[in-house]
């Protein structure tokens, strides 16, 4: 007998979902995704998932007809709905009524190619479409130009165009909700309520407005997402998130995390993964502290022949310098009571000046990227603007040693390392700010820089934990809060295992009872505090 699923099912009257209007990304990709089956009043003109520009309700950004009249449309509009990409094609009958059909749609203004995907398989594509995806006022599912009549399964936003491949390797299998590139996701599987699930994270969770109705299906199987992930992993597909800096005409692209604290005061190390445009300005600056007492706290000045500044007025040029159209990794550390520095590019050491020996920096300081501030985190110059890319940028509170710099530049961090106060691996891919992920709360501020990959840069993940098993007869206890209290004996003795890994493992506690004790008494153990 076959499994049965919920499913949300629209009357093609007034019934539909409505959505934030961040669940649609703006930019030049995007691909939406469902599993549809047409009910019987079909075909019957509708949008079945339609957002609206800002200034005009009716006017489209994104649309999708299934059908109008009787061909299927895929529009991306203009912010006032004048002019909007399109490609269309007539499908067959079964196709719109009493049939499951997974629909895809994508679009890509960098090549300026759509495509329509039917089952997994490229249906329509055109080309020469170039409008950009501008912010949009309002997101609906069911409901745009006309009401849907039929179900719906498992809806996809992301804010990248799918190849076909992926889109079949994924389309019949549940999600986690953590794949790359993954913004809006809301399987449809509540069941009941008025309320639909966005599982990504990212809070972009629907209404149920009208009469939809929630429904079972039994002609209709999605495998369930794995736990390591869903079929067709996007983390391991998908080139990873990172931040352009243009800077052409004004010092326009940077990231300001301000303030930033506590900074360090007497030893440091600062790492990050940068790529020099090939035109890109040699005088650009990646990476400055600046703090109130001094706009210059630490500056890696220039791209060729790389000049290191400390304390505003200590500085010294070296012959290294960065490689232009190729990523490259960068550490620098600083220990005050000897003044040394070291300069690594690609875990070799190029450069080692003594500098501000016996001082000591700001507590509290702006972390600013791609630009050198002449105050405290501003007054930038154009002629000294980074242009190129950046990513996973870490500030230690200790002077790291090659080996350690070598062993862990090409992997990503948890953020719970030990010494780490600042972490931005700037893998967002969407929005206007970056997440320190240290838990110190010191997030960046973008301002102008936009979002691409780094295609040809291939950074490990964190490793997942390794959960062990407890000995046998161990006593589990979840989220424990140690510690443990022994009031007056010397035996039994206590052993206390915890497993490493997320907040939610489990905590095993083992008890070795030795020399005869009484194991009947608790009070013969102490008390457990949890």
């Amino acid at each position: 007998m076959a499994k049965s699923q919920s499913i949300l099912t629209f009357d093609g009257q007034d019934d539909y979902v409505e959505l934030p209007i961040a669940s649609v990304p703006e930019g030049k990709e995007i691909t939406v995704s469902f599993w549809a089956k047409g009910g019987s009043t079909q075909p019957k003109n509708n949008s079945i998932f339609y957002a609206g520009s800002v200034s005009r309700a009716d006017a489209r950004i994104i649309n999708i007809h299934l059908p109008w009249g009787s061909t299927v449309y895929w529009d991306c509009g203009f912010p006032d709905g004048s002019a909007f990409n399109r490609i269309e094609k007539s499908p067959q009958a079964a196709d719109l009524k009493g049939t499951w059909v997974h629909w895809a749609f994508t679009f890509d203004a960098n090549t300026g190619k759509m495509t329509i995907c039917r089952n997994g398989e490229l249906w329509q594509t055109g080309s020469g479409q170039k409008r950009t995806i501008a912010k949009v006022g309002s997101v609906q599912i069911g409901k745009g130009y006309g009401a849907y009549s039929g179900s719906m399964s498992d809806v996809r936003v992301w804010r990248r165009a799918l190849e076909p491949a992926e889109i079949k390797a994924t389309m019949s299998t549940r999600l986690t909700g953590k794949e790359k590139d993954l913004v809006s996701y809301w399987p449809l599987d509540e069941g009941k309520g008025k309320k639909i699930i966005d599982q990504t994270g990212h809070g972009h969770d629907g209404t149920i407005k009208g009469g939809a109705k929630w429904e079972t299906a039994t002609d209709l199987t999605l495998a369930p997402a794995s736990a390591q992930g869903s079929a067709s992993s996007n983390d391991a597909q998908s080139p990873p998130s990172a931040l352009k800096f243009a800077n052409t005409k004004s010092p326009s692209d940077y990231v300001i995390v301000k303030p930033f604290a506590p900074s360090p005061t007497h030893a440091f190390t600062v790492e990050f993964w940068l790529k020099v445009n090939k035109n890109g300005r040699d005088a650009g600056v990646p990476f400055a502290l600046s703090s109130p007492n001094r706009a210059n706290e630490f500056v890696i000045f220039n791209c060729k022949k790389i000049e290191i500044y400390i304390h505003d007025s200590h500085h010294q040029r070296g012959s290294a310098s960065f490689k232009k159209g190729q990523w490259q990794h960068c550490a620098a550390t600083w220990e005050s009571q000897t003044g040394q520095i070291h300069l690594y590019i690609d875990g070799q050491s190029l450069f080692d000046p003594v500098l501000a020996k016996g001082l000591a920096l700001d507590e509290t300081t702006a972390v600013v990227l791609g630009q050198d501030p002449d105050s405290y985190g501003g007054s930038f110059d154009v002629n000294q603007a980074f242009q190129g890319q950046m990513k996973e940028v870490r500030i230690w509170n200790y002077v790291r040693t090659p080996e350690e710099i070598t062993a862990q530049m090409d992997k990503c961090c948890t953020g719970k390392e030990d010494g780490l106060v600042g972490y931005w691996p700037l893998d967002e891919g969407e929005g206007a700010t970056v997440q320190d992920k240290t838990g110190n709360g010191n997030h960046g501020e973008l301002h102008g820089v936009t979002w691409g990959t780094a295609d040809d840069l291939a950074l490990k993940p964190v490793p997942k934990p390794k959960r062990s098993t407890p000995a046998s007869g161990a006593l589990r206890f979840p989220k424990l809060s140690l510690p443990v209290h022994r009031p007056h004996f010397t035996q039994p003795a206590l052993a206390v295992d915890v497993e490493h890994g997320r907040p939610e493992d489990l905590v095993s506690i083992r008890i070795d009872l030795l020399h005869g004790a009484n194991y009947n008494d608790p009070a013969a153990f102490g008390t457990v505090s949890g």
